[in-house]
């Protein structure tokens, strides 16, 4: 860190750095004549249709459908894996999502979009959905009498794994100070 203290360190650290920032911008912030960029606060509301309009001219302006034809990998899933039961043998079937699944995942959307998992005494469909995955996922994993959570997102998964080993280490094996180790590979554009 002694030698960043140099002007000419310094200097070129942040011609390094001002250049990886404008590699990121130009890769993942849309420019040119036809694109539309919202900096602030309109100073009147606007209506559903406007916003709906500018949703479509938003994708319109990223043009990227490579998404669409799997091109991506752990960015969006379109294949699902579909489990049921009958007896005590399971059946698995695999399904190629595309634009069925996709509606069938907004209309769920659509129904409980503001309903509260933490509140199951008024959202009892949630929990019990909740419930039911967790269920599948323990016998799955041939632990019925287990337990588990569900999670939102990739990060509060994570989140949620690494605290769960952590209080599992702590209960069997008695580390009180774990030590977590995070290496990180360098994103390159």
């Amino acid at each position: 860190m002694l030698a960043l203290r140099l002007p000419a360190p310094r200097k070129k650290v942040q011609a390094e750095m001002d250049k990886a920032k404008l590699g990121i911008e130009d890769k993942l912030v849309p420019k040119g004549a036809n694109v539309t960029r919202h900096l602030a606060l309109p100073a009147e509301g606007k209506s559903a249709e406007w916003i709906l309009q500018e949703m479509v001219k938003m994708d319109e302006e990223m043009n990227n459908p490579g998404w669409k034809s799997g091109k991506l990998s752990g960015a969006v899933y379109r294949k699902y894996l579909f489990i049921y039961e009958s007896n005590i043998e399971f059946s698995y079937i695999f399904i190629d999502g595309g634009d069925e699944l996709q509606k069938i995942i907004v209309s769920a959307f659509e129904r409980y979009s503001v309903s509260n998992p933490l509140h199951p005494d008024i959202f009892p469909a949630i929990r019990k959905m909740d419930a039911e995955i967790v269920a599948m996922c323990l016998r799955l994993y041939n632990n019925p009498n287990g337990a588990g959570t569900t999670t939102s997102g990739g990060t509060e998964s994570i989140v949620m794994a690494v605290k769960t080993y952590r209080d599992w280490a702590k209960a069997v094996k008695g580390i009180t100070e774990p030590e977590m180790c995070v290496f990180s590979l360098p994103i390159l554009f």
